[in-house]
């Protein structure tokens, strides 16, 4: 991402759309109307906000479209998220171009592929901007895209479908020519719009595609505090066209007026670590919402795992393939009342559950323990009419590990069961991709109902994560091209951290032992963010903390090093401050020119003794000043944040004299007798010091046209004489 990173920053625009003045008013308005939510500059502020909503809705894409119009037909629990689950990979940055659709393609494609199959892939949303019809970056649709990426869809100038990857054609945020071929390695399953087709579906069919078949990529409009949402729940609510197209990733019920979507956008630092919560109708929240035809299991669970079904909703969290199984209370006398989890056969194959994945790689052993019942069926059980415990292998085939037959009497009460695999007897069980199933054998009606409650897997590993986890020293700017940072967390095993970093050319640590870390080189005056999460160093599962909170921060403007002065007159001084300085016209960056006369009182034009921003010249011109006057000038920068760098020069000020003024006959004469002698010398040191010049004094002729000590040698000189 190196080069598009770099072409993203050379297209930026010279001022930002949001300034500081419109996202103040933009608070105003907030506080008058309401608003549940904050706002601030972020990564998103400083395009046009046009250059960054790209959805644009083809005539005919209700015709061209698969349509599933279904009802829910299964209970919802009332929040649900799968970034929590694990199904959610590193937030991406569109920067200035209007590829929102691609990326809201390509978002729920890597959402796909690390949920069903584990995989935490980085694909290329450029190659769809530039190999396909679906879209540029003056906009796009994107169920036109996931035709360019279905295993037999639409092909490509070169004849080609399918995924392609970020490393085989990077984003570069512009119309690059297509230059292919490129492999495609992978492919999606069909795609379906969420009915219904005249409108915007209804929650719960959101809710349905979102929990059954992973996030879905849907259209919203955006407006100006969209743009600068810096987090809490969006209300400020528009019904104007859709222009954007994000991914829905889950819900709660209990947040905001009526409950909440929680989306992920392309906008890299924006809003709540890159997503949104935001209310239930909201700016047309779901407008031509696509789901892929799979069956979403969760990316991953950790141990300790435990499920006593507390009510008839299967925690889909804990469970990622549930066939004909059902959660009732038609068992007797449970051990957790008054729910527990139904199993029976049927002719099209019997009932099963299997839990999330679980990497067990570094576990000396998996305990698997429930409560089982089975209640009884028809006079003759049928033979075969068993449950069945078993686990995925690496290869992901089924390995048995035990069964309680169908027959004799039925059972009145739950029994409990208790088995426990050691890494010496099941070696195929310790792997990243582990899931356990319960299921039925029988593919008869009428056959035996089996019940279990009480599930608990957990092992004798240690599981305790990281305590205390702070940072001892937040991100600091140290250079121009550098920050560093340092955090500390407790456990007896050791610790690993991992430093995250975003922004133009960032790079993140990867797990390391060290808790200390420099992000360098950086590009000059940018804004950076940064946050921490730690996880045991030397134990057989390395348990992970949460991230810390985020730390924004830019890197150092260049330091001033030098001053010229390129036009005196009697009346100003144009002053420069050579060198390069980048980015001096974002967000708080800037120079400082700072002009006094000789006793420290500020003076000068409209770019002095005050912070300018300036993009094309680093020159200010102070004005208004009195002819054949010595005046002192200095100056400083400051970055992206409004840091600081020291005065140039490092001590004292450069003193320069506008011309004109009252002629000096004879330089050193300070008191005009005609004469350069001893009498001069108050004279010329009241001048030197910026101090008022007595009755009769002429401070022009203290003026030798060299520095302070260069006129003082020809002062003295002068008054030896030869």
């Amino acid at each position: 991402m190196a080069a598009a990173l770099l072409l993203a920053g050379l297209s930026m625009p010279v001022q930002a759309q949001l300034s500081r003045e419109d996202i103040e008013s933009l608070r105003e308005r907030g506080r008058a109307e309401g608003w549940t939510f904050t706002v601030g500059e972020n990564d998103a502020t400083i395009y046009p906000l046009k250059s960054i909503c790209g959805a644009v809705e083809p005539r005919d894409w209700r015709s061209q479209g698969r349509w599933d119009d279904s009802m829910p037909q299964r209970d919802l629990p009332s929040s649900f998220n799968w970034c929590s689950l694990g199904g959610c990979g590193p937030i991406r940055n569109q920067f200035s171009c209007g590829s929102c659709w691609a990326f809201a393609a390509i978002g729920s494609v890597e959402c796909y592929y690390l949920i069903a199959h584990g995989l935490n892939l980085d694909l290329s949303e450029q190659w769809l901007v530039s190999c396909t019809s679906s879209g540029t970056c003056s906009g796009g649709w994107h169920s036109a895209a996931y035709e360019y990426l279905r295993c037999d869809g639409q092909q490509d100038p070169c004849g080609g479908n399918g995924v392609v990857m970020e490393s085989a054609f990077p984003y570069v945020a512009w119309d690059m020519a297509c230059g292919c071929p490129y492999p495609h390695p992978y492919c999606i399953p069909p795609w379906y719009f969420i009915g219904p087709d005249w409108g915007i579906p209804t929650v719960d069919q959101i809710k349905q595609a979102v929990y059954n078949h992973g996030p879905v990529s849907a259209c919203v409009t955006v407006n100006s505090a969209f743009q600068s949402y810096g987090g809490g729940v969006f209300n400020a609510c528009t019904d104007e066209d859709i222009n954007h197209v994000v991914v829905i990733v889950g819900w709660d019920d209990s947040q905001g007026t009526n409950g909440i979507w929680i989306i992920r956008n392309s906008w890299g630092n924006w809003g709540e670590d890159g997503y949104m919560r935001i209310e239930y109708g909201c700016s047309r929240i779901g407008y031509a919402s696509c789901y892929l035809d799979y069956v979403a299991e969760a990316g991953s669970t950790t141990l300790p795992f435990s499920d006593a079904f507390p009510s008839t909703s299967i925690d889909r969290g804990k469970w990622s393939g549930v066939t004909g199984a059902e959660v009732s209370d038609l068992g007797l006398n449970p051990p957790s009342p008054p729910y527990s989890l139904n199993l029976n056969g049927s002719p099209d194959g019997g009932d099963s559950i299997r839990t999330s994945v679980m990497d067990t790689t570094n576990f000396a052993d998996i305990v698997l323990a429930f409560q089982w019942e089975r209640t009884g069926g028809g006079d003759q059980p049928e033979a075969g009419d068993d449950l069945i415990v078993e686990y995925c292998d690496a290869n992901e085939n089924w390995v048995e590990i035990t069964r309680y037959p169908g027959s004799g009497p039925a059972m009145t009460s739950f029994s409990p069961a208790s088995i426990t695999l050691l890494r010496n007897d099941w070696p195929s069980a310790f792997h990243s991709r582990l899931r356990v199933q319960l299921r039925v054998a029988s593919t008869e009606t009428g056959a035996d109902d089996y019940f279990v409650d009480d599930v608990s897997i957990t092992t004798t590993t240690d599981q305790q994560p990281p305590a205390d986890l702070h940072w001892v020293q937040q991100p600091t700017t140290i250079s121009t091209t550098a920050i560093s940072m340092s955090a500390h967390a407790d456990d007896p095993s050791g610790v690993d951290y991992y430093f995250y970093a975003t922004g133009a050319g960032s790079h993140s640590s990867g797990w390391q032992s060290s808790p200390t870390y420099t992000d360098t080189p950086l590009q000059v005056n940018r804004s950076y963010s940064y946050k921490v999460k730690a996880r045991d160093h030397a134990t057989p599962i390395q348990n992970e903390t949460p991230y810390t909170a985020t730390v924004s921060l830019a890197t150092f403007i260049q330091t001033p090093t030098a001053l010229t002065f390129d036009t005196v007159t009697d009346a100003s001084v144009q002053v420069t401050a050579p060198g390069t300085f980048t980015r001096l016209n974002q967000n708080l960056s800037g120079l400082y020119f700072e002009v006094t006369a000789v006793d420290g009182t500020p003076v000068g034009g409209s770019q002095t003794n005050t912070w300018t921003q300036l993009s094309l010249s680093q020159t200010a011109a102070a004005v208004g000043l009195s002819p054949g006057t010595a005046y002192r000038f200095r100056v400083k920068a400051r970055n992206y944040y409004g840091v600081e760098t020291p005065w140039y020069p490092a001590s004292g000020y450069i003193d320069q004299a506008t011309t004109g003024g009252v002629a000096c006959s004879l330089l050193g004469d300070m008191n005009q007798d005609g004469v350069l002698n001893g009498r001069d010398i108050d004279g010329f040191v009241r001048a030197k010091l910026g101090a008022a010049p007595f009755t009769g004094e002429n401070q022009a002729c203290a003026d030798f046209g060299g520095t302070l000590q260069q006129d003082v040698t020809a002062f003295v000189n002068d008054l030896l004489g030869p």
